[in-house]
């Protein structure tokens, strides 16, 4: 019943061209989403592309590390204990007079700074 008053007050052409407008205004919205998805469906195979890529690339690098780390560790069972205690006990001296030392010149340049 609308439908028929639509038409017989002239408004029909009206609708038409709104029918058209929206229609257009619909495929132009659409064809952008399926450009975006088209750009989406890209972007993820490259980025799929460059993990399966650089894994191939890494993970020989990192097996490559591990064995050789194996190989360091197993040189030290060769090393007696007591050498490798005395070399411990070698290192905290060392390592206690380079603090020592340190400590001395900082305390140095605190007392040259105040007599400026």
């Amino acid at each position: 019943m609308l439908f028929y008053y639509i038409q017989m007050n002239g408004l029909n052409s009206l609708r038409e061209i709104g029918e058209e407008i929206s229609a257009s205004t619909i495929s132009y919205y659409n064809d952008r989403a399926d450009g975006f998805a088209l750009f989406l469906l890209i972007t993820m195979i490259l980025g799929i592309a460059f993990l399966v890529l650089t894994s191939f690339l890494i993970i020989p690098k990192i097996f490559n590390v591990n064995r050789t780390n194996m190989k360091v560790l197993s040189l030290f069972g060769y090393i007696p204990p007591e050498e490798v205690e005395e070399l411990a006990d070698r290192c905290e001296h060392y390592i206690q007079v380079y603090l020592d030392e340190i400590a001395a010149r900082r305390n140095y340049s605190y007392i040259g700074s105040n007599a400026l």
